[in-house]
């Protein structure tokens, strides 16, 4: 197996970062979308998303403190 150093905690920061951007921000993610229903359905996949994405985040640094 390959060695995890304490630099591939930036990868697990910047998925947590990316994860508080979609909650916070859903539109900056959905360029030139119009004002729809359609659009608030994907306003809230994006949240869930953000949501998966942070704690995916907080799981890799977890695996890579314990290692």
């Amino acid at each position: 197996m390959t060695q995890l150093s304490d630099i591939d905690y930036i990868y697990a920061a910047i998925g947590v970062i990316v994860g508080i951007i979609m909650i916070f921000s859903p539109r900056t993610f959905m360029r030139g979308a119009k004002y729809d229903e359609d659009s608030l359905k994907t306003e809230s996949f994006l949240k869930k998303i953000g949501i998966a994405v942070i704690i995916l985040g907080i799981v890799f640094a977890v695996i890579i403190y314990t290692r």
